[in-house]
């Protein structure tokens, strides 16, 4: 027998053809067929090593096609196979000729296929980072690299390569520098085989001043509280102040995005980008309002001197407020208050109070996280509704270190700073950890400048000129 050929392989089987030889002379019908195969290459001297096919076919006619299917092979594996035929007295032929194939790598073919969710991150007024995830919904290695077309964006990480399981995104925007206006743009991710695909951005730039803030023009209000308004306390007698220049304010309160940007490091207890920033002494702030506007090409508004630090936090220095530097700097406690109230005379922008402690409390559960409804945690910036000139979390969520010191009200005041010295710097806006009566639009506190708590924050202001 010399046409014995290897007809089709499989990942663990092999079809062998081959012409039955016939019985003696190539006639006749042979008795027994003695079929066997290797890995090893077979020959006079390793067929007995070889194994059997227990199935072999009854032989056919001399000249008759002949087929076997030889089961339970490895994958990738080149394999030899031999055969003998025997006549009905006990006669067996010589060995036949050696035919080999190699079985199938049994892996199917690479086909990694993009599939990107979702396919918009809309950023509105305040977001600054987001996620979409990148899927492999094929086989094999999905191979892709990220381009974004708008400086404000970039993408972390732009390259990488996904099998099983999804791999997250993460895109970030810097409104820094930016007019307001809504904004467009695209994250291109390219597979290494196949078509691009694009996740389209959309954000807004609110206000004016060049970044996420809003103008407010000078004006004359009421500050402090009615004697009936329920939970007041007796420093917040009410009188007349006048704010005689405009000034940019936060639409947020300063995330930890925007505070590991300038400062490069973040000593927040709750940590997440889009969280307020919190943790850090009114030095801090003020040291912060500086670097910030070295960067963006403003004059910084502080004098910073002799200072101290334990760690990367200053908890002493001399700091002097330059008003006509067209920097950053925090609100005095006039500006706060009237940009908190937005022109409401309740208890919070948007309504009365009703209780003062942690119980349900309808206007306040609205516009800001408090104990009532924080899970003992800060939020991200923005979540609650916005008050009336567009700014959110004047509420709750971290209080908002001001430039004053904390002292009495006197009478009717213009752009009144506050006094010259005193025990505490204000805080104002209440947190996610005391009652409501601290959130009202009038509610004082006060701590010294070099106290660091996971309840207090800033929020961003600048003069405008």
């Amino acid at each position: 027998m010399t046409d014995l050929a290897v007809a089709a392989v499989t990942d663990t089987s092999a079809t062998l053809n081959w012409s039955a030889p016939g019985d003696d002379g190539s006639v006749g019908t042979a008795a027994e067929y003695d079929l066997r195969w290797s890995s090893e290459r077979i020959d006079a001297q390793t067929w007995s090593a070889a194994t059997r096919v227990p199935d072999a076919p009854e032989p056919q006619p001399a000249g008759s096609e002949e087929t076997c299917t030889v089961a339970g092979l490895a994958s990738g594996t080149v394999y030899y196979f031999a055969l003998k035929s025997a006549d009905e007295v006990g006669n067996w032929s010589s060995l036949s000729n050696v035919a080999s194939d190699t079985t199938a790598s049994g892996e199917p073919p690479e086909n990694p296929v993009l599939a990107l969710s979702p396919a918009q991150l809309d950023f509105g007024a305040v977001g600054t980072s987001l996620p979409f995830t990148i899927t492999n919904t094929g086989t094999g290695t999905l191979t892709w690299e990220i381009t974004d077309d708008q400086p404000w964006l970039s993408v972390t990480p732009t390259s990488g390569s996904t099998t099983t399981e999804a791999d997250e995104i993460t895109v970030t925007i810097d409104r820094t520098g930016l007019n307001p206006d809504d904004y467009s743009g695209t994250v291109t991710v390219t597979p290494g085989s196949g078509s691009a695909q694009n996740v389209a951005i959309q954000m807004s730039v609110s206000g004016g001043g060049g970044g996420n803030f809003v103008l407010l023009q000078s004006d004359t209000f009421i500050m402090g509280s009615p004697t009936d308004e329920l939970c007041r306390w007796g420093d917040e007698t009410q009188h007349e102040v006048t704010l005689t220049r405009g000034f940019y304010v936060g639409v947020t309160e300063v995330t930890q995005a925007q505070w590991q940007a300038t400062m490069g490091w973040n000593d927040s207890g709750f940590s997440g980008p889009d969280r307020p920033v919190e943790g850090v002494t009114w030095f801090d702030a003020v040291s912060y309002c500086n670097q910030r506007s070295v960067a963006e090409g403003f004059t910084p508004a502080y004098m910073i001197s002799n200072p101290g630090y334990e760690g990367v936090h200053i908890v002493s220095a001399t700091v002097t407020w330059n008003q006509n530097a067209n920097g950053y700097r925090l609100l005095t406690e006039a500006e706060w208050e009237y940009a908190c109230r937005a022109g409401s005379v309740t208890a919070f922008c948007n309504g009365g109070i009703s209780q003062c402690l942690c119980g349900s409390e309808p206007f306040l559960d609205l516009v800001g996280w408090y104990c009532g409804n924080s899970g003992s945690q800060t939020h991200d910036v923005g979540q609650k509704a916005a008050n009336a000139w567009g700014l959110y979390d004047m509420h709750g969520n971290v209080w908002e270190w001001c430039w004053d010191w904390k002292g009495d009200y006197g009478g009717p005041a213009i752009d009144p700073t506050g006094p010259a010295f005193g025990a505490g710097r204000v805080v104002r806006g209440g947190s996610w950890v005391p009652f409501t009566w601290d959130c009202r639009s009038a509610s004082r506190s006060g701590y010294s400048p070099h106290i660091r708590y996971d309840l207090i924050g800033l929020r961003l202001a600048r003069t405008a000129f």
